[in-house]
């Protein structure tokens, strides 16, 4: 990596002012440079005048406006993340079942590290069980990363880069839908994200020698991440890993690094106890026949994204360098803007007046046409293969360099992106599952992409090269701002229950009620009441416990036969009254219907021990689907079944109930 400039100002010499090598803010050098490449300029509040008001106003403006967007979106926001109908339940009602004293795996399945469920359910027990509880958690994680992810990309960049990094994580983290960071198909996956992060900040402190036991809070933060899903912790301790090994590969100190593994070594207790006491209480051999089958594994992985085609890859790659010729030429034109005397800004906010009008004009059209060619040009999906080259890169320049900290730490943080990006290798975007994997190749991505424009032309005012990159960046935003924005396709419907709102589908909304009135009625004259294939949030809406610890069953779930067999046994002993037969389909994983394309013995056994009483909505099996349940009676039941009227021209009213008996 070049080494910083020589020269220095006036108040750097007169000691007023802290030299560019020390500044926390700086752009990270040689990413793409050569070896004889002049350091690259910082873009701070010095260059434009503000540290002469006010030495603090640089590092506190960034922090406020991260704040204030925060704030913005979760009120435009408010209760429009998750989905009713899958996996989001499964969040809402594992926790509710460990805050009534069940215990995690044996009582309730779960696929997941119990870190992310005991967390949820410690908040239940304390503050009650409400979806606002659950909105609470999901937003104090939320603003934890944005900070923490600001502080990590202030490290190898400026405030600019770094402040347009958190806008893009904030895009993706208030996205309503199914994938979000505040009511996620998950917790483990946002809370994993939020402590891989927390790894990587003390790994990078330890590489620059800071002050504090990093290591040791390093290997801690990692141990916890391995409590929430193996592929963040995993990630985290082969991170950790790189950063010992390099750091002994440049040193050649053999007792620093016995001593760097002992100081990280004592995190690894906290995965041990934490798994240990599960498998004491249920055994080796329970978790071993509860897990996903490989097959599982393998199929939803490669959907993800983790797979490795020659082919896909050299059309990725050759996607990549398309999309870095087209900001090439962006940037010729910015160059030619900035050399007509017109003040950048003012061609900046004449840009963005222009996409304003074209969105008013031709309306959803304009965004979904940004979006496409996001995919090409704003967010490229071989960004993975641009950090691997960026890795190779920074480890050799490392080893030419006399002071390699900087280096080390740039190596420390591409490496975790890659770790972590590999989930999703293939299949790098902005939203759906990707949105947990991918913060750190964007903001690989952006640092390229403003030392690009910072190379590329040699103005005699180092002011105008930073200007060319910086708006290079705030474009890259602006487009992902417009294609992204979370609330373009933001559900409508508010479903009111007593344990808080939440905007759905306007079918959903409508029948919701009605299927959590038929629950509360059947629990309350003493009857048991099953939900399949999932729909595991009308459980927690109910209040009202599954019959089995599975109490959704999509496919791989019941996996080998041999559980499907032991999974009817558990229904017969609990001598289950009613079954609400969704028709929910399931072609994300290949298999769309119950019973039809997998687990055909449990929706034999269904067929020969219950029968169809009544429906909720119109049950039809098809892709997509309006939801609606069928009322399965057990045979045999005296009872008198329910008479249905619900309609689905006009949603449930308190004053008209839709179910009437």
């Amino acid at each position: 990596m070049p080494q910083a400039s020589q020269r220095k100002n006036p108040e750097e010499e007169a000691g007023t002012m802290p030299s560019s090598s020390d500044h926390v803010g700086s752009p990270r050098q040689g990413l793409a440079a050569s070896d004889n490449a002049p350091p690259l300029p910082r873009f701070d509040s010095a260059s434009m005048g503000l540290e002469r008001h006010n030495p603090r106003l640089r590092e506190v403006l960034p922090v406020i406006g991260i704040l204030c967007v925060f704030a913005l979106f979760a009120f435009m926001t408010w209760a429009h993340w998750g989905n009713l109908r899958v996996d989001c339940g499964r969040e809402m009602y594992v926790p509710q079942e460990l805050a009534n004293g069940r215990l995690l795996y044996r009582d309730v399945w779960y696929p997941y590290g119990p870190l992310a469920p005991y967390w949820n359910a410690l908040l239940f027990r304390l503050f009650g069980t409400s979806l606002y509880v659950l909105y609470a958690s999901g937003l104090c994680i939320t603003l934890a990363f944005a900070l923490t992810f600001y502080a990590v990309s202030c490290r190898v960049s400026s405030a600019w880069v770094a402040f347009v990094a958190v806008m893009c994580f904030l895009m993706q983290a208030f996205h309503p839908g199914l994938f979000n960071y505040v009511l996620p198909y998950a917790y483990g996956s946002t809370l994993g994200s939020l402590l891989g992060l927390l790894t990587l900040l003390f790994l990078m402190r330890h590489t620059r020698r800071e002050s504090g036991q990093n290591l040791f809070w390093a290997g801690t933060c990692a141990g916890l991440t391995l409590l929430t899903k193996w592929e963040f912790g995993l990630a985290c301790y082969a991170t950790l890993g790189a950063a010992i090994l390099a750091d002994l590969w440049l040193k050649k100190n053999r007792p620093e690094f016995v001593s760097n593994i002992k100081k990280a070594l004592p995190g690894v207790l906290i995965p041990i106890i934490g798994y240990g006491v599960f498998v004491w209480k249920l055994s080796l051999t329970f978790f071993i026949r509860d897990s996903f089958s490989r097959e599982f594994y393998v199929q939803w992985s490669r959907r993800q994204g983790f797979r490795f085609l020659p082919g896909e890859t050299l059309r990725l790659i050759a996607l990549l360098m398309l999309c870095f010729l087209v900001w090439m030429v962006v940037a010729q034109i910015i160059k030619w803007i900035i050399q007509s005397h017109i003040h950048p800004l003012l061609w900046f906010v004449l840009l963005a007046s222009l996409l304003a009008a074209l969105h008013l004009k031709w309306g959803a059209y304009f965004p979904l046409a940004i979006f496409y060619a996001s995919r090409y040009f704003l967010a490229p999906k071989g960004m993975f293969w641009l950090a691997a080259a960026v890795l190779v890169r920074t480890a050799l320049r490392a080893k030419k360099t006399e002071e390699p900290s900087r280096d080390l730490e740039l190596f420390v943080l591409v490496f975790y992106a890659l770790a972590v990006g590999i989930r999703i290798l293939a299949n790098v975007e902005m939203a759906n599952y990707s949105i947990y994997y991918n913060t750190g190749l964007y903001l690989i991505f952006f640092l390229i992409l403003w030392e690009m424009g910072f190379r590329m032309w040699r103005f005699p005012d180092e002011r105008r090269r930073q200007a060319v990159s910086n708006v290079l960046i705030g474009l890259a935003g602006l487009g992902l701002m417009t294609a992204y924005y979370p609330w373009r396709v933001m559900p409508t419907a508010p479903f009111h229950s007593t344990r808080g709102l939440i905007y759905s589908k306007p079918d959903e909304a409508a029948m919701f009620p009605a299927v959590v009135q038929f629950m509360q009625l059947e629990k309350r004259e003493g009857k048991t009441v099953l939900i399949v294939p999932e729909e595991t949030s009308l459980y927690f809406f109910a209040g009202v416990e599954a019959p089995t610890r599975w109490y959704m069953i999509h496919p791989y779930i019941l996996d080998p036969e041999w559980k499907e067999k032991e999974y009817i046994r558990g229904l017969e002993a609990r001598k289950v009254d009613y079954i609400l037969f969704s028709n929910r389909s399931n072609a994300e994983y290949g298999f769309p219907f119950f019973g039809i394309d997998y687990n055909q013995a449990v929706y034999q056994w269904i067929q020969d021990q219950f029968e169809i009483t009544g429906e909720f909505g119109h049950f039809a099996r098809e892709t997509p689907e309006n939801f609606a349940m069928l009322i399965y009676r057990r045979r045999g039941e005296t009872s008198k079944p329910p008479e249905l009227a619900i309609k689905m021209s006009r949603p449930a009213t308190f004053d008209e109930p839709p179910l009437l008996r």
